[in-house]
C-alpha cells in the first residue's frame, strides 16, 4: 500500500502548523517581555546570541553587590555569582523607533574575564521564522493554482520581513553597544564600551 501525498494539501498543512506555532510565539513573546521587564534570570538565557564580548579585566566592584539599580537609560539587577542583567529603561512618554529585535543583555565576570552577552528575543525570532515559512507555503499554493501573483507575493513578503530584520538588527546592535558601555561604566568598568 503506497501513500500518495498531495503537495497542495501538504503545503496547507505546513501553513496551518506554522500558523499555530506563530500564534503560540505571541504567548512566548509576552512571557519573555514580562521576564525581561522584571529582570528575571530565565528570560535572559533564551534567544539567539546577538553579540558576545570577552575582555580581560578585573572584576568591577559593583558586580559584588547584589541588588537593582538604574542609569539614565538602563535598569539592571546584579545577581550572585558576579552576574548582572540589564535592559533599556522603559519610559511612559517616549518617542523611539521600536523594533522586534530589542537585545537584552548580561555581564558576568569569570576567571579574569568580563563577558558581555546580548540576546535577541526568542519569541520574535520564532514568529519571524513562522511568518516566512507560512508566507512561502501560501505563495507556493497560490502559484500551483495557476495564480500569477504567487511569485511576486512571495518576493514581497520575504523582502519586507528580511528588510525589517536586517534594519532592526543594525539599529539594535548600535543601541546595545551603547547600553553595554553605559552598564560597564555604571559597574565601575571601562567606560570605552564594546566595539
Amino acid at each position: 500500500m503506497s501513500m500518495v501525498v498531495n503537495p497542495k494539501e501538504a503545503l496547507q498543512l505546513v501553513f496551518t502548523l506554522v500558523w499555530f506555532v506563530g500564534a503560540a510565539s505571541w504567548l512566548i513573546l509576552v512571557a519573555e517581555f514580562l521576564g525581561v521587564f522584571l529582570l528575571q534570570r530565565w528570560a535572559f538565557r533564551f534567544g539567539p546570541r546577538a553579540i558576545t564580548r570577552e575582555e580581560e579585566e578585573p572584576c568591577p566592584l559593583a558586580l559584588g553587590v547584589m541588588g537593582e539599580g538604574q542609569t539614565e537609560n538602563l535598569k539592571y539587577r546584579v545577581l550572585e555569582e558576579n552576574q548582572c542583567l540589564f535592559r533599556r529603561k522603559y519610559k511612559l512618554f517616549e518617542v523611539r523607533f521600536n523594533t522586534p529585535l530589542e537585545i537584552k543583555g548580561s555581564i558576568s565576570w569569570k576567571e579574569g574575564k568580563l563577558i558581555t552577552v546580548g540576546r535577541y528575543p526568542f519569541g520574535a525570532m520564532i514568529f519571524s521564522f513562522c511568518f516566512l515559512v507560512g508566507w512561502t507555503a501560501g505563495s507556493v499554493v497560490a502559484t500551483t493554482k495557476g495564480e500569477v501573483h504567487g511569485i511576486p507575493f512571495l518576493l514581497i513578503g520575504w523582502a519586507a520581513v528580511g528588510g525589517m530584520l536586517i534594519f532592526s538588527r543594525w539599529i539594535e546592535m548600535k543601541r546595545f553597544r551603547e547600553y553595554a558601555a553605559e552598564m560597564k561604566s555604571a559597574l565601575g568598568g571601562n567606560p570605552d564600551g564594546i566595539r
